[in-house]
């Protein structure tokens, strides 16, 4: 429930939110100097992108998309970082031309992101139609098609190129968003909050399958063309391996067995079905085959690195590290896979308690290149081992470099929060614990009245431990707000402001809460008092468009979404507070119309999503 300060646009692995549509594309790194299906070239035109260089990006594309035509270039699969997985099994049994056509799409789909968010619609959707003709299966072009034509304000068509995206793929978030946006702009709400359900279900249930679905277009593309192969060994695992990626797990399945009789000697069959069996925790099982691909290819160092996990996790930590050690006396292995090995060997050793040898080896893997996230969990292992040994101290400051690479990495803040408390510092301990435990409300799920119970429950134990820290106070009064208690919720909001002799983002919208709670308890007089001691507040920088509409109590709503006072940051939240204060002014049309904007409007935050949905029911 904790406000985000600073609304960023996210760049993701699988997709770029721009100018409130969504758009999508797939960033993986390549080292390789071909010209790679996926490679650092998309990294740079997406790194452009999200720095706002859109005409460098523009043009970064197309001279990609010009030594993509040109005849004697090669293509490579790209560096999928999936040894494991054998995703290059499935692509090098494509032809050239098949692996230019999925580059091409690629950048095509690059450009057109570049081009849309330079305003250049028209131009834009040509260049999604491109990427769409290279990668008839490429979701992620169609939907960002439709997102650009219902920006242009061709809402219909829009709304039919994004049905040909969701019948090629049903469980693509983003298309679903997308139309949802297009509905609206036509009017037809409940199917536009229809869509916004099926967007947030299939969000949550592919992140639950670990589903890449910008990755699954170009199996899809793969099993047009291997589909028409002669069955062998390699054919049929590659098929497994796009069963396997599209969550098909029983075909899957069927097709590793049928490569494996079709080849018994095929290291890549048993190699590749032992991994996928160790997905499944059929941990014996998997052992088993790909000790046998070891057996038939003893360099093959995607399965010893398998086998090593699986007897892990197995409870046999001295097997192993006899594996991992076999993986590092290979002088060739790149960065990635040797952080991976010396890391797990690490957990193998703490397993056994020998916690100095656990230590050098995760020493080892931070010495091969780890960073951001990576390097934070390297650093927390290093702090479980040393707190495993007594070192307090230097376990702290293990954790305090995590807590540096990834400030909000949990298992560091739980780590140093032990240390904490084993040494006497009680309230940085309570801090740390705070932090790392503190209740989410996940963006699918509404908190019914227990819930929202149990959560005030939480803020008002933590007021209690830390009467000082404001935003548990600002938290507690938006829960309160939610569950209708507008004098509590009153109260909260304006503690607040009574904390600060200068106006912050946080007493900000404090402020408008507090006031939209007095309304809805039918105190204006308390509101216009607490609007003369706001205004009062000394501050450092100018209100934000939506409160300074807010502050001149206006009773007119925003014209349109493009709306140049109204940057992408600001939408859902001038929208959360202009619909809640039609609904105190009864206006239930304009509460309806701003309210159900907020779920699909950008990316809100917890606290306008959960607002805005409770609102819109007490609406209905």
């Amino acid at each position: 429930m904790q406000r985000r300060k600073d609304k960023k646009v996210p760049l993701l692995a699988s997709a770029i939110c721009a100018i409130g549509l969504t758009f999508t594309t797939s960033i993986q790194a390549a080292e390789s100097e071909t010209l790679s299906v996926s490679s650092d070239r998309v990294d740079a035109i997406l790194a452009l992108i999200g720095t706002k260089k859109y005409k460098e990006a523009s043009a970064l594309a197309d001279s990609c998309i010009a030594s993509g035509k040109t005849s004697g270039s090669n293509f490579t699969p790209g560096d999928w970082r999936q040894d494991e997985l054998g995703r290059p099994l499935v692509f090098a049994l494509l032809p050239q031309s098949d692996l230019r056509h999925l580059y091409l799409a690629e950048m095509f789909n690059l450009k057109g992101m570049a081009q849309f968010s330079l305003g250049q619609n028209k131009e834009a959707i040509e260049s999604f139609k491109l990427a769409s003709k290279e990668n008839p299966f490429c979701s992620q072009a169609y939907s960002n098609m439709g997102a650009a034509q219902s920006e242009l304000g061709q809402a219909q068509e829009a709304v039919a190129t994004l049905n040909k995206v969701l019948r090629l793929n049903p469980r693509y978030p983003e298309a679903y968003r997308n139309r949802a946006e297009a509905y609206r702009r036509l009017k037809q709400f409940a199917l536009s909050q229809k869509d916004i359900e099926h967007y947030r279900h299939w969000t949550e249930q592919n992140k639950k399958d670990e589903l890449d679905l910008v990755i699954i277009s170009k199996f899809d593309y793969a099993l047009k063309v291997i589909s028409k192969l002669p069955q062998n060994a390699d054919t049929l695992t590659a098929l497994a391996i796009i069963h396997w990626e599209k969550g098909n797990l029983k075909e899957s399945e069927r097709a590793f067995q049928s490569a494996i009789t079709h080849n018994t000697s095929s290291a890549k069959a048993h190699g590749a079905y032992g991994i996928f069996l160790l997905s499944l925790n059929k941990y014996d099982s998997a052992i088993k085959e790909l000790s046998i691909a070891i057996s038939k290819d003893p360099s093959y160092l995607a399965a010893i690195f398998a086998r090593g996990r699986a007897n892990l996790v197995s409870g046999h930590p001295k097997e192993a590290i006899n594996d991992f050690d076999s993986l590092l006396s290979y002088k060739t292995i790149d960065d990635a896979r040797l952080r991976s090995c010396w890391g797990a060997k690490g957990d193998a050793f703490l397993a056994l308690k020998q916690y100095q040898k656990a230590l050098h080896s995760y020493r080892q893997a931070l010495s091969a290149g780890a960073a951001g996230t990576e390097r934070a969990f390297y650093l927390t292992r290093c702090g479980l081992a040393q707190q495993e040994m007594g070192k307090a101290g230097e376990a702290t400051k293990n954790f305090d470099q995590a807590l540096s690479a990834d400030q909000n990495y949990k298992p560091a803040l739980n780590g140093r929060a032990k240390s904490m408390l084993s040494a006497g510092q009680y309230e940085q301990a309570i801090a740390d614990f705070d932090t790392s435990s503190r209740p989410a409300t996940t963006a699918g799920k509404i908190p019914d009245a227990k819930e929202l119970t149990r959560l005030i429950s939480y803020y008002s134990k933590l007021t209690a431990i830390n009467p000082k820290e404001i935003e548990n106070y600002y938290n507690r009064g938006i829960l309160y707000l939610a569950s209708g208690d507008a004098k509590s919720a009153a109260a909260d909001f304006q503690k607040v402001l009574s904390f600060k002799n200068e106006a912050t983002a946080t007493t900000d919208y404090a402020f408008c809460f507090a006031t939209i709670a007095y309304r809805l308890d039918r105190n204006e007089a308390a509101a216009q008092k607490l609007k003369q001691v706001y205004e009062k507040l000394p501050r450092k920088t100018k209100p934000t468009p939506e409160i300074e509409h807010f502050l001149s109590n206006s009773k007119v709503m925003v014209p349109t979404f493009n709306n140049a006072n109204y940057s992408q940051a600001y939408k859902t939240r001038a929208m959360t507070l202009i619909g809640l204060s039609a609904y105190c002014r009864g206006d239930k049309k304009k509460a309806s119309e701003c309210l159900a904007s907020v779920s699909y409007d950008g990316n809100p935050s917890m606290d306008e999503y959960v607002l805005a949905e409770i609102f819109l029911k007490k609406l209905k």
